[in-house]
């Protein structure tokens, strides 16, 4: 499991922490205790504790209202900042020279379409070299090509290696 998503867990948990002891808090705080005093009939809202004196009875639920907020302000701190760790793979992608000419453009892209880059390839060098940054998590990484123009678009796939690399050939 990678840092990032260890971190995700403990916000996760700190913020349901927090949630948690706010919402009681709430319910305390509107379930407040009344005392009764029956030498003079009375509702009391206020207790005598000793060394701290005299309290109203939702005092410590409202307290446990604004300990709720702690772990909440923990988890969105820990949120603050985040950023995916990226690792890059360059790669090339072969033309076959016949069909170079008929392509007006090729997307070359890793599995998910946040990740892709477009070339116009050069009929003189029918082959492109590219750099695709993807998340360092992914257990696997496959790439692809599409090649547009002419009467058909040219697809190519291939997974990636250990070593960072692909290479893609688009072929009639």
């Amino acid at each position: 499991m990678s840092q990032l998503s260890q971190e995700f867990i403990f916000a996760t948990l700190m913020l349901a922490v927090g949630l948690l002891i706010s919402i009681l808090g709430v319910y305390s705080t509107l379930r407040q205790k009344l005392y009764y005093n029956p030498t003079d009939n009375s509702v009391a809202t206020e207790i005598d504790i000793p060394i701290l004196g005299k309290l109203k009875t939702n005092v410590p639920a409202l307290v446990l209202c604004f300990i709720g907020l702690v772990p909440i302000v923990l988890a969105y701190n820990e949120m603050q900042g985040r950023e995916q760790a990226l690792v890059k793979f360059r790669g090339k992608v072969a033309i076959d020279p016949s069909i170079v000419a008929g392509i007006k453009s090729i997307t070359v892209g890793a599995t998910s379409g946040q990740w892709t880059q477009s070339a116009t390839p050069n009929a003189a060098n029918p082959t492109v070299d590219v750099s695709i940054p993807v998340p360092d998590s992914w257990k696997t990484y496959t790439f692809y090509a599409f090649a547009y123009g002419g009467s058909q678009t040219r697809i190519a796939v291939v997974g990636g290696s250990d070593d960072r690399t692909f290479d893609l050939s688009i072929a009639p």
